[in-house]
């Protein structure tokens, strides 16, 4: 099987000199052929900020995975689309239609996934987990 490498771009902590942490997540996952950003954090300028830091260019990306609606995860998604709309953004129904079109206004594809399925080779979504956070429903994916 082949590898595949787990770069964190966004997290709450820090353990690279340089990159700022911040509310959110984002990590890169790399492996034989692609390169897929596994949500983007809170904030543009810090998602930005990080990526140019770790020399990861958004126009390398062969897509973005988003796991839930959340702005922790989703706030610095126009900071990509603004370099690279060639690009599949892969989601959940559970996402709103402006996030979904606000991709398709940069050019990008929003791809809805309902189960399982083979995104890039050896990565698989889980499909849509049904999940509550305080209370409410929050259906979310996560990658295999």
């Amino acid at each position: 099987m082949s590898q595949v490498r787990l770069t964190d771009i966004y997290d709450n902590v820090s353990l690279k000199r340089g990159v700022i942490p911040g509310w959110g997540f984002s990590a890169l996952l790399s492996g034989p052929g692609f390169e897929l950003l596994f949500d983007t954090g809170a904030d543009v300028k810090i998602l930005k900020d990080n990526m140019e830091l770790l020399e990861i260019s958004p126009k390398s990306l062969d897509g973005i995975f988003l796991s839930h609606p959340h702005c922790d995860h989703v706030g610095g998604l126009s900071a990509i689309l603004r370099k690279n709309t060639d690009l599949k953004v892969y989601l959940t129904d559970a996402f709103p239609r402006v996030i979904k079109d606000k991709i398709k206004d940069y050019g990008a594809e929003p791809v809805e996934l309902y189960e399982p399925e083979e995104i890039l080779p050896n990565l698989l979504s889980t499909g849509e987990i049904k999940c509550s956070y305080r209370g409410n429903d929050l259906p979310e994916q996560s990658l295999i």
